[in-house]
C-alpha cells in the first residue's frame, strides 16, 4: 500500500538541527529524530564552536536513542541507522557567530524543516533566541519553521 500525502502537504526530505548541546537543544534533537523516522529524511546536526576541540561522539547518540527506543538491537552498527530509511549527517564548524554559520550551512545545504530550540537563554551558546527573523526553509522561502522548546 502507497502512502498518499493531503493536497498541500509538504514533503520533508531534509531536516536541520542547529546545537548548542544544551539540555533544550537535547530536546529539539530527539523532536528532529523522531520526524526524521516519520519522513524517512536526512537529519543534519550542526554544532558552531569559536575553535574549542570537538568531537563527532559529542553529539547527542543516535544510535543510543534508537536502542532506547528499542528500535534497532543494542550494540547495532552505524548502518542500522540507514537501515531504517534516514541518513544523519554531524558537522562541526569553527566560527564565532553561530547564525551566520548556520545560515552559510542552510545556503549550501538546504533543509525543509528546521528543528531547534528558541527561548532559552543558558547553554554554551545563548544565540537561539536570535533565530526568530532568521530562518527560511531552504527550497521554499515563503514558509517558515521552528519548534519552540
Amino acid at each position: 500500500m502507497s502512502q498518499r500525502r493531503a493536497p498541500g502537504a509538504v514533503k520533508v526530505e531534509s531536516i536541520f538541527h542547529p546545537s548548542d548541546f544544551s539540555e533544550a537543544s537535547e530536546i529539539a534533537f530527539v523532536d528532529a529524530l523522531k520526524i526524521a523516522l516519520v519522513t524517512q529524511s536526512r537529519l543534519s546536526m550542526l554544532h558552531v564552536t569559536p575553535g574549542s576541540k570537538l568531537e563527532w561522539q559529542d553529539f547527542p547518540g543516535v544510535r543510543d536513542t534508537l536502542e532506547r527506543w528499542k528500535l534497532i538491537p543494542k550494540g547495532s552498527s552505524r548502518s542500522m541507522v540507514g537501515q531504517l530509511g534516514v541518513e544523519i549527517r554531524k558537522v562541526i564548524a569553527s566560527n564565532k557567530h553561530p547564525v551566520k554559520a548556520c545560515l552559510r550551512y542552510l545556503a549550501k545545504h538546504p533543509a525543509d524543516l528546521i528543528v531547534l530550540a528558541v527561548g532559552h537563554h543558558e547553554g554554551r551558546m545563548r544565540w537561539r533566541n536570535r533565530w526568530a527573523n532568521l530562518l527560511h526553509v531552504g527550497r521554499d522561502k515563503s514558509r517558515s519553521f521552528s519548534r519552540m522548546a
